[in-house]
Formats: C-alpha cells, sequence, structure tokens
C-alpha cells in the first residue's frame, strides 16, 4: 500500500537550499575567552617520557574517563533513584 503524498509535503521534499557564509575571527572576543578558560593538571610519578609520553598520560587519563562514565551509566540505570546531596 503506497501512501499518497499531498501536493504540498512533495513540495516541501522538493526544495533544497544552498546556504554561503563567511567567518570572521574576533581576536579580542577569542582572547577574552582564552584568558577566562579553564586549566588542568595531570600529574604521574613516571618521569621518563620514553615510559609515557605526554601524549600517552592524557590518551590514558581520556581512557580512564569513559570507563568511569560507562560505570556511572550502569550505575545510573540500576539505581532505582538518584541520591542528591550527601
Amino acid at each position: 500500500m503506497k501512501e499518497k503524498i499531498s501536493d504540498a509535503k512533495q513540495e516541501l521534499k522538493d526544495k533544497y537550499y544552498q546556504i554561503t557564509a563567511t567567518v570572521i575571527e574576533n581576536q579580542d572576543v577569542i582572547d577574552q575567552e582564552t584568558l577566562s578558560a579553564g586549566r588542568f593538571i595531570l600529574a604521574t610519578n613516571v618521569l621518563s617520557e620514553k615510559e609515557l609520553s605526554n601524549e600517552e598520560m592524557i590518551s590514558k587519563y581520556k581512557e580512564q574517563q569513559s570507563i568511569n562514565f560507562g560505570f556511572w551509566i550502569l550505575d545510573f540505570r540500576l539505581t532505582p533513584y538518584l541520591h542528591i546531596g550527601a
């Protein structure tokens, strides 16, 4: 059974749009946001970059965060209510 499409709906389906834009950096806003951006420090007891490079350390940190988030989702789904407060 084929659904009959009204002329108005068919006309909307047949329209295509093309958008052209120009992006201009506002350096004042970029500088202000950069100054207010947060920072974080990763510390390790592995002092040799041959054992653990900066890129590897950040990668392992991000992997840990995704694992922790996965456990939070699992815990959230198993818990009948969300504990708020202490």
